[in-house]
């Protein structure tokens, strides 16, 4: 009986955890706006630029970004294949959560294994990733630029 007790709140907190979001993990148009800004700034060959979303809530995003570092499917990381396939000049890629973007980067990467491709990605955001994103990438033909936001 206490278990029970016991496994019912915890599916309680959980859910009202996914249930209710959070201003940190969600930053809205203006953060958005500015990562665009900063791009513009700094670089004169975008030509597309692609926004990974996320969960909304640090807990959703936790489980997000555990399934997109598995090798699970999202329509992000297809989307981002599918455009280095065709050989886009530059794809930015930007979102609200910069682990989740870098992780959906690296998974594009890792799936054009043995394919070429002349884009060049570019990824706004945390130095932390965008430095992470530069040690992959070496080994693997895909160029990945980081612009270090904020």
């Amino acid at each position: 009986m206490k278990i029970n007790l016991i496994l019912i709140s915890f599916l309680f907190a959980t859910l009202t955890a996914c249930a209710t979001t959070s201003t940190s993990s969600n930053t809205g148009v203006s953060d958005k706006n500015a990562k665009i800004t900063a791009l513009l700034k700094s670089k004169d060959d975008v030509s597309l630029i692609m926004e990974v979303p996320s969960a909304g809530n640090a807990i959703s995003n936790t489980v997000m970004l555990a399934s997109i570092k598995s090798g699970a499917d999202s329509i992000a990381v297809i989307d981002l294949v599918n455009m280095l396939k065709k050989n886009v000049k530059t794809v930015t890629v930007i979102g609200s959560n910069d682990a989740i973007v870098a992780a959906t980067i690296e998974s594009a990467v890792k799936r054009m294994a043995g394919t070429s491709s002349t884009s060049k990605i570019y990824f706004v955001g945390e130095q932390k990733y965008g430095d992470e994103l530069k040690t992959f990438s070496a080994n693997s033909g895909i160029q990945i630029e980081s612009i270090n936001y904020p």
